[in-house]
């Protein structure tokens, strides 16, 4: 389960910073490389992890609706970067990941006046972050 959570909050990252997301075909359908012969299988077409699968169809979809805003790296800001989370922002978007496996509060200063348009765990309240998590407020 831990490593689950830890993959689904490494894609948020990785659709969420500058660049384009990679994936290494069947990332999407849970395959795991591991080493050699296991990395060479096949794609499992009758054996597709459906949880995972949507969760890249999700943020797919997510990565689509803001295309217009993560194409421009110059409207990326690093802001804190550390063992515990990693706060950066998108002109007036701000991204926090919660890489721990405690609750995280953001301050009343950061949610004062917004909303969260995007959250790893969606029934989330403004201001709280799950562990593992991650969100996105405007």
């Amino acid at each position: 389960e831990l490593a689950r959570k830890l993959h689904k909050l490494a894609v948020f990252v990785q659709y969420t910073l500058p660049g384009l997301p990679s994936i290494f075909a069947g990332d999407e359908a849970g395959v795991w490389g591991y080493k050699d012969p296991f990395n060479r299988k096949p794609f499992p077409w009758d054996n597709i992890d459906e949880e995972l699968y949507q969760f890249y169809c999700m943020m797919g979809r997510f990565r689509i609706e803001y295309r217009d805003l993560f194409s421009n790296s110059k409207n990326f800001e690093l802001i804190k970067a550390n063992e515990q989370k990693l706060v950066y922002k998108w002109n007036e978007y701000l991204i926090v990941v919660n890489r721990t496996a405690d609750v995280m509060y953001l301050t009343a200063e950061q949610i004062s006046g917004k909303k969260v348009v995007f959250s790893l765990h969606p029934d989330e309240k403004l201001g709280v972050i799950s562990p593992y998590g991650a969100v996105m407020i405007k």
